[in-house]
Protein backbone atom coordinates (compact mmCIF):
# COMPACT_ATOMS: atom_id res chain seq x y z
CA UNK A 1 0.00 0.00 0.00
CA UNK A 2 2.59 2.27 1.14
CA UNK A 3 4.20 1.54 -2.47
CA UNK A 4 1.16 2.89 -4.36
CA UNK A 5 0.77 5.98 -2.03
CA UNK A 6 4.25 7.24 -3.21
CA UNK A 7 3.51 6.15 -6.72
CA UNK A 8 0.41 8.14 -6.80
CA UNK A 9 1.91 11.39 -5.11
CA UNK A 10 4.80 10.79 -7.65
CA UNK A 11 2.41 10.61 -10.78
CA UNK A 12 0.56 13.50 -9.55
CA UNK A 13 3.85 15.82 -8.75
CA UNK A 14 5.02 14.96 -12.57
CA UNK A 15 1.52 15.30 -13.74
CA UNK A 16 1.07 19.24 -12.71
CA UNK A 17 4.76 19.19 -13.83
CA UNK A 18 4.46 18.86 -16.97
CA UNK A 19 1.21 20.70 -17.07
CA UNK A 20 3.02 23.92 -15.73
CA UNK A 21 6.22 23.34 -18.86
CA UNK A 22 3.68 23.22 -21.34
CA UNK A 23 1.90 25.84 -20.06
CA UNK A 24 4.84 28.01 -20.64
CA UNK A 25 6.41 27.04 -23.87
CA UNK A 26 2.84 27.07 -25.70
CA UNK A 27 2.21 30.63 -24.46
CA UNK A 28 -0.61 29.36 -23.25
CA UNK A 29 -0.08 31.43 -19.38
CA UNK A 30 0.04 34.80 -21.80
CA UNK A 31 -2.82 34.53 -23.47
CA UNK A 32 -4.45 33.48 -20.33
CA UNK A 33 -3.14 36.82 -18.50
CA UNK A 34 -5.33 38.64 -21.32
CA UNK A 35 -8.03 36.62 -22.58
CA UNK A 36 -8.97 34.58 -19.42
CA UNK A 37 -12.28 33.33 -20.01
CA UNK A 38 -15.10 34.42 -17.72
CA UNK A 39 -17.74 32.09 -18.83
CA UNK A 40 -18.59 29.16 -20.86
CA UNK A 41 -19.76 31.60 -23.81
CA UNK A 42 -22.29 31.25 -26.45
CA UNK A 43 -22.34 29.56 -29.86
CA UNK A 44 -21.28 26.23 -31.53
CA UNK A 45 -19.65 23.97 -29.22
CA UNK A 46 -17.13 21.22 -29.88
CA UNK A 47 -16.93 18.88 -27.30
CA UNK A 48 -13.79 16.47 -28.92
CA UNK A 49 -11.46 19.41 -29.82
CA UNK A 50 -7.55 19.14 -30.43
CA UNK A 51 -5.47 22.04 -31.29
CA UNK A 52 -2.26 22.98 -31.50
CA UNK A 53 -1.17 25.98 -30.06
CA UNK A 54 2.58 27.77 -29.48
CA UNK A 55 5.53 28.38 -32.08
CA UNK A 56 4.81 28.35 -35.52
CA UNK A 57 7.59 25.59 -35.92
CA UNK A 58 7.25 23.35 -32.69
CA UNK A 59 3.68 23.81 -31.23
CA UNK A 60 1.91 22.00 -28.02
CA UNK A 61 -0.28 19.94 -29.67
CA UNK A 62 -3.36 20.18 -26.93
CA UNK A 63 -6.02 17.23 -27.39
CA UNK A 64 -9.39 16.96 -24.57
CA UNK A 65 -10.41 20.42 -25.62
CA UNK A 66 -13.84 22.01 -25.47
CA UNK A 67 -13.79 24.73 -28.23
CA UNK A 68 -17.20 27.45 -28.62
CA UNK A 69 -17.35 29.61 -31.95
CA UNK A 70 -19.72 32.10 -31.75
CA UNK A 71 -20.63 36.04 -32.64
CA UNK A 72 -18.04 37.34 -29.94
CA UNK A 73 -15.53 35.05 -30.22
CA UNK A 74 -13.65 31.80 -29.82
CA UNK A 75 -13.67 29.96 -26.40
CA UNK A 76 -10.91 27.06 -25.48
CA UNK A 77 -11.46 25.37 -22.48
CA UNK A 78 -9.14 22.08 -21.51
CA UNK A 79 -10.66 18.90 -20.47
CA UNK A 80 -10.66 19.47 -16.26
CA UNK A 81 -7.57 17.00 -16.09
CA UNK A 82 -5.37 18.97 -18.41
CA UNK A 83 -6.60 22.83 -16.77
CA UNK A 84 -4.14 23.36 -14.12
CA UNK A 85 -1.92 26.13 -15.31
CA UNK A 86 -4.04 26.57 -18.62
CA UNK A 87 -7.38 28.04 -17.71
CA UNK A 88 -10.25 28.39 -20.07
CA UNK A 89 -9.63 31.18 -23.01
CA UNK A 90 -11.80 33.52 -24.35
CA UNK A 91 -10.43 34.95 -27.53
CA UNK A 92 -12.74 37.90 -28.70
CA UNK A 93 -12.97 38.43 -32.90
CA UNK A 94 -10.95 41.75 -32.01
CA UNK A 95 -7.64 40.51 -30.90
CA UNK A 96 -7.39 37.69 -34.22
CA UNK A 97 -5.54 39.42 -36.79
CA UNK A 98 -6.15 36.34 -39.09
CA UNK A 99 -7.86 33.41 -39.48
CA UNK A 100 -7.37 31.32 -42.53
CA UNK A 101 -8.76 27.52 -43.60
CA UNK A 102 -4.62 25.84 -43.76
CA UNK A 103 -2.89 22.29 -43.93
CA UNK A 104 -0.56 21.64 -41.05
CA UNK A 105 1.45 17.98 -41.57
CA UNK A 106 -1.51 17.45 -44.00
CA UNK A 107 -4.19 17.68 -41.65
CA UNK A 108 -7.00 20.14 -42.22
CA UNK A 109 -7.17 23.16 -40.00
CA UNK A 110 -8.04 26.38 -39.28
CA UNK A 111 -4.92 28.82 -38.15
CA UNK A 112 -5.78 31.73 -36.24
CA UNK A 113 -3.09 34.56 -35.72
CA UNK A 114 -3.98 36.60 -32.32
CA UNK A 115 -2.57 40.07 -31.39
CA UNK A 116 0.36 39.84 -29.12
CA UNK A 117 1.19 36.16 -29.31
CA UNK A 118 4.28 34.85 -30.82
CA UNK A 119 2.82 31.58 -32.01
CA UNK A 120 -0.56 30.29 -33.58
CA UNK A 121 -3.89 28.63 -32.64
CA UNK A 122 -4.45 25.77 -35.51
CA UNK A 123 -7.90 24.11 -34.13
CA UNK A 124 -8.13 20.60 -36.26
CA UNK A 125 -11.66 19.38 -37.77
CA UNK A 126 -14.71 21.03 -37.41
CA UNK A 127 -14.24 23.61 -34.98
CA UNK A 128 -11.21 25.31 -37.33
CA UNK A 129 -13.12 25.23 -39.90
CA UNK A 130 -16.11 26.97 -37.77
CA UNK A 131 -13.37 29.33 -36.50
CA UNK A 132 -12.30 30.33 -39.91
CA UNK A 133 -15.67 31.20 -40.86
CA UNK A 134 -16.91 32.81 -37.73
CA UNK A 135 -14.10 34.96 -38.32
CA UNK A 136 -14.93 36.09 -41.41
CA UNK A 137 -18.78 36.74 -40.88
CA UNK A 138 -18.03 38.50 -37.66
CA UNK A 139 -14.74 40.34 -37.61
CA UNK A 140 -16.14 43.39 -38.35
CA UNK A 141 -18.85 43.54 -35.89
CA UNK A 142 -16.84 42.30 -32.89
Amino acid sequence: MTNFIIFALFFAAMWLVILKIVSIASGWQMLANKYMASGRGEGKRFLLAHASIGSKSAPANCGGLSVTVGARGINITPWPPFRPFCPPLFIPWRAVKSAKADKFWLVPCGTLEIEDYFGLIRLYGGAGREAVSAFEKFRVRA
